[in-house]
């Protein structure tokens, strides 16, 4: 699972990566990926929810949120922690405003529009003092019961993996060096500078090996550097850490490289 994560660090695929390996381990039939904030609608970052129950999903996020025992739970002191909702203290509260009451579920209610006897267990993963991620799995019927320590194996993984991300896709100091790169010739650096081989970096971007060469020769003649330790010594200096490559000093340009 840990492989095909990493290798989509600071790609727009990273987080239905994340998703698809989790589902797999945990042999679960759905996944949500939300940004909580203090004080702040959650956002969603990820889902693979059919779309009759997308409904259910805006209505969670926009209003029944607040009726969610992992809500209630969340301590933004906490470090990073792993959950099951049906283990959680749980409201008391009575039909309307969102919410079907039904015994049949995990928490004795659902919000209408959801997807009907979801079990739930999740990871809250820590992103500053007021935000985390939640990374919540969904099947029907009960997940197998040592599922949420070996989910808690996974943690520092899903931590570092996460940080790097964010890390490397977060808005960097303008790189003068990086801004006369074309997008795809700083998308190849940027891989070469995290060690990738030239096969590597074809099969990430959907190129040939022999592109991938003509992009690194290039972008080496614009830099003015001949070797990669010389492209490893432009690169570490102060604000010119690799994702300055990402963002450029060219606020048009997209490299659909999302911060979240």
């Amino acid at each position: 699972m840990a492989i095909p994560i990493i290798q989509q660090v600071a790609t727009p695929h990273f987080y239905r990566a994340l998703a698809s390996g989790l589902r797999a381990a945990f042999d679960g039939d759905g996944v949500t990926i939300l940004h909580h904030q203090r004080h702040r609608l959650p956002r969603i970052i990820f889902d693979d929810f059919a779309p009759e129950a997308r409904a259910g999903l805006a209505r969670y996020v926009h209003s029944t949120h607040r009726h969610d025992p992992f809500v209630a739970a969340l301590d933004w002191r906490k470090p990073a922690w792993v959950y099951r909702l049906g283990a959680l203290p749980r409201f008391s509260v009575a039909g309307g405003a969102g919410l079907l009451i039904d015994p049949r579920e995990e928490i004795g209610y659902r919000t209408v529009g959801w997807p009907c006897r979801q079990s739930e267990i999740g990871a809250a993963i820590p992103v500053g003092s007021n935000d985390l991620l939640q990374i919540a799995l969904y099947r029907q019927g009960a997940f197998e019961g040592e599922v949420v320590q070996a989910l808690a194996a996974c943690l520092p993984m899903l931590s570092a993996a996460i940080g790097r991300h964010r890390g490397w896709c977060a808005p960097g100091l303008p790189s003068a060096r990086a801004a006369g790169l074309t997008r795809r010739e700083r998308q190849v650096i940027a891989q070469v500078l995290r060690g990738n081989s030239s096969t590597a970096i074809a099969e990430l971007l959907g190129i040939s090996c022999l592109t991938v060469k003509a992009h690194r020769k290039n972008a080496y003649r614009k830099l003015g550097v001949d070797t990669l330790a010389g492209l490893f010594a432009l690169f570490s200096g102060p604000g010119d850490t690799e994702r300055s490559l990402l963002h450029p000093r060219d606020p048009g340009r997209d490299d659909a490289v999302q911060p979240l």
